[in-house]
């Protein structure tokens, strides 16, 4: 079970890859197709960024829309959101 403390800090590291990524909590969260594609739920986002858990597939899409985003496998999200190592979008 993760303690208070490392989910704040992987909060913090949803917020960096967030911002790597250039989107805001709304676009990530349309691109992660959390809520009905009318109302998007950008609350989630920022619940998680501030160390709120998320459901399993809630994190995944999240996961496969930052990797999307970054130009990077969602295997390198992951470990970076986890674990805190650095990822940055590619450039073209």
């Amino acid at each position: 079970m993760d303690t208070p403390k490392q989910l704040k800090e992987r909060g913090l590291r949803l917020t960096e890859l967030r911002q790597n990524a250039g989107l805001t909590r709304d676009q990530l969260s349309a691109k992660a197709k959390i809520g009905s594609p009318t109302v998007r739920n950008s609350a989630t986002i920022g619940n998680a960024e501030r160390g709120g858990k998320l459901r399993v597939d809630t994190m995944l899409q999240v996961t496969q829309a930052l990797a999307d985003e970054l130009g990077v496998p969602r295997e390198v999200v992951l470990i970076q959101w986890i674990y805190g190592t650095k990822v940055s979008k590619r450039r073209s």
